[in-house]
């Protein structure tokens, strides 16, 4: 959300006469701070624990696999 949010603050920038350098350096910013928001919000798997890894690959294919396949 903090992305989409700065980047539209950025674009509207660029309507405003921003040089497109400046609007470049804030969406590369943007990135890092998306990144690092990401990273806040991971959690580490060991890749020898089984368990977790079948929970993790289940919990993402629950969103793109359709009902009642299985």
């Amino acid at each position: 959300m903090y992305l989409i949010m700065y980047c539209r603050l950025k674009i509207s920038s660029l309507v405003l006469g921003i040089h497109p350098t400046t609007i470049s350096d804030a969406f590369q910013n943007a990135a890092v701070k998306g990144c690092e928001i990401l990273d806040s919000m991971s959690t580490p798997v060991a890749l020898n624990d089984r368990e977790s890894l079948l929970q993790s690959a289940s919990t993402s294919l629950n969103s793109k696999v359709k009902q009642g396949l299985f």
